[in-house]
């Protein structure tokens, strides 16, 4: 079971925060049980759904409660000359999806992790950790229904088990919380129970959850199909044969979300 006395005391906890379930019940969780993160990073890309830029002060809050870090906010650094310095920004001066649309992670490697790791290369803890031998203990949200079992196995599948730098835990797994039950502890906290956490323009978002942010943030809706647009006018569309829009297989502007209920998460 996850403790902190079963750590290494060279190995400083490092929390990956998406503003999401998983990561509020796991936080929850962990103060209750007496463990306390040493780091809280959240990497954003600028696309983030507006509920989840709401959910941040709340956060805040949360952790000055518990004698918790502060949450530190870290972003892709782009250079001088890079006409973008978002996830959105990169795709409309491109003509271009991100790269999940065309079967690869490189989205959420430049944008969410990479920022992470260079902000742990220069942080004290971190460089005191390697320097004596030791690894950062990264923790993951990961909760204990079948399909997050499978994403931590499929994590360790790609060398993450011999990480030189990083370890990896899943409190959540090793607890047996599933994300129902992240829902409760979350609520049993007086905390509002956060909205799924991710771009608004997501390639996994189901048509309703697609009409749900199409109703709730317009103006998000706006600029996904505007980037849709632009790829397919683009040097990178493939025609009927290639990725046809952010649904991947179909355009989210053929949808017609009028008919769509809403998703209700």
């Amino acid at each position: 079971m996850f403790q902190r006395q079963h750590f290494d005391p060279r190995q400083p906890i490092v929390v990956a925060c998406g503003m999401g379930v998983n990561m509020m019940a796991m936080l929850i969780e962990m103060n209750r049980r007496g463990i306390r993160p040493d780091l809280l990073l959240f990497a954003d890309t600028g696309a983030e759904k507006t509920s989840t830029y709401l959910y941040v002060p709340i956060f805040r809050q949360w952790c000055r409660d518990v004698d918790f870090p502060e949450l530190v906010i870290v972003r892709y650094q782009t250079r001088a000359s890079t006409p973008y310095d978002t996830l959105t920004g990169n795709c409309l001066a491109n003509e271009t999806l991100p790269g999940i649309a065309f079967g690869m992670k490189s989205c959420s490697i430049k944008w969410k992790r990479d920022p992470q790791d260079r902000f742990c290369n220069h942080w004290g803890p971190a460089k005191a950790a390697w320097d004596a031998g030791a690894r950062v203990n990264k923790i993951i949200g990961f909760d204990a229904t079948p399909r997050d079992q499978r994403r931590a196995k499929a994590t360790f599948a790609k060398g993450k088990a011999e990480d030189p730098k990083y370890g990896y835990t899943y409190p959540l797994q090793q607890w047996g919380i599933d994300r129902d039950h992240c829902k409760r502890i979350i609520a049993d906290e007086g905390l509002p129970v956060p909205k799924k956490s991710a771009c608004f323009y997501c390639l996994s978002m189901k048509p309703a959850e697609i009409a749900r942010n199409k109703r709730d943030n317009p103006a998000q809706h706006a600029i996904a199909l505007q980037m849709e647009r632009r790829f397919r006018e683009g040097k990178h569309y493939r025609g009927e044969g290639g990725t046809q829009g952010l649904g991947r297989r179909f355009a989210w502007a053929d949808l017609n979300l009028d008919e769509v209920a809403c998703d209700g998460d």
